[in-house]
């Protein structure tokens, strides 16, 4: 659902008999886009927040924020960094997570926690220094409408020959937007790559992959060479808002090549 959800003219009793066709869910979900949404479905004790943080600092749990009986729906934005009681705070009645945007920094997640705060409903996830035994496909098995994906050093545990395949083959829609990602190897599927591209992302797609300071400038080279088979080399001030950038690069520029499907 959108942040803002755009609600036409319609008859109010029309609404209503529309409305009336959702299932539990749908009607649930459609009620927690907006505080609009709601005129039309009763969601009792609902407290809705389009932004909202964990970590260690003057935090303080959910029902101490609320009212006997009040639910808080996290609906846009959840930032999450260190905190002791977090399973504690993840498994609360008093919360329903479904924000469009996941933001983790340093902290020790499970797999299982993950999935309960995302889902359908987010599209851009950033995750830095996380716990590194979640599995980059189980991120987008999860979440298969993601958009944006921003995965910083190995905040993932990253299968180096199936990554792109399991992206490609979890993610759902034509309207990926931005991947950004460190690699440990410097080979991967060019023609997974391509597909991707072509079919699972939107017109200006943005793909950085970074590798390690350390890696042989050799190895790069060669493998830069496999892309400009599949890709045509460029750089970035030529490069159209509107048509997809790939960028290859060493970590903190020492070498970088940039390629574009057009």
């Amino acid at each position: 659902m959108a942040k803002k959800l755009f609600l036409p003219k319609i008859d109010e009793d029309l609404w209503q008999r529309f409305i009336g066709t959702f299932d539990f869910e749908e009607q649930f979900a459609f009620g927690l886009s907006s505080q609009d949404a709601q005129k039309y479905v009763a969601l009792k004790n609902i407290k809705l927040s389009d932004r909202y943080y964990i970590w260690d600092y003057n935090y303080k749990l959910p029902e101490t924020l609320l009212n006997l009986h009040e639910i808080l729906a996290v609906t846009q934005t959840l930032y999450i960094f260190k905190h002791d009681q977090l399973t504690r705070i993840i498994a609360s009645k008093n919360v329903v997570w479904k924000p469009r945007v996941l933001k983790i920094c340093n902290l020790n997640i499970s797999a299982l926690e993950l999935s309960e705060i995302i889902g359908s409903f987010t599209k851009e996830i950033k995750l830095k220094a996380m716990n590194p035994n979640i599995a980059f496909a189980e991120i987008i098995k999860n979440a298969p409408n993601i958009e944006v994906l921003k995965i910083f050093y190995k905040a993932l545990k990253m299968n180096n020959v199936t990554w792109l395949e399991d992206l490609y083959k979890y993610k759902e829609g034509k309207n990926f937007r931005q991947l950004y990602i460190h690699l440990d190897t410097i080979e991967f599927d060019v023609e997974m790559l391509k597909k991707f591209v072509m079919t699972k992302s939107a017109n200006g797609v943005s793909i950085r992959i970074v590798y390690s300071a350390f890696t042989e400038q050799k190895e790069f080279h060669r493998f830069a060479d496999k892309m400009s088979k599949l890709f045509v080399e460029t750089s970035f001030d030529s490069i159209s808002k509107d048509v997809p950038s790939i960028c290859l690069e060493i970590d903190h520029f020492q070498l970088s090549n940039v390629y574009t499907d057009i």
